[in-house]
């Protein structure tokens, strides 16, 4: 299999159990796998790098930069370095972001 046509693949896969786990109140990974597959999806489509970071800056509990991490695992599981290595500067974004806003509490 193409590895080109994988990460589409998975961001589709993981919107749909995203939206069965937001429609579902006892599965509380649909917020996770929404940013996941916006994360999967930002060399494709660059409007998700600014819905992206408007989750990132109004997320408290960590599951951004956590998001990121599995994600940049995907993309090295793809053999994309590239975008692995665009997530992880996301990533250390996001917990520089929430350091900085927990000096402030």
């Amino acid at each position: 299999m193409n590895r080109k046509y994988v990460i589409p693949i998975i961001a589709t896969l993981c919107f749909a159990v995203g939206t069965v786990s937001i429609l579902l109140p006892f599965l509380p990974l649909g917020w996770f796998l929404y940013a996941v597959t916006a994360l999967l999806l930002i060399p494709y489509f660059s409007p998700f790098q600014k819905g992206f970071e408007w989750m990132a800056e109004r997320d408290e509990t960590g599951f951004t930069k956590k998001a990121c991490d599995f994600t940049a695992t995907i993309y090295r599981w793809a053999k994309d370095e590239k975008n692995a290595h665009l997530i992880e500067k996301m990533s250390s974004e996001c917990a520089d972001t929430q350091l900085g806003e927990d000096e402030f509490k």
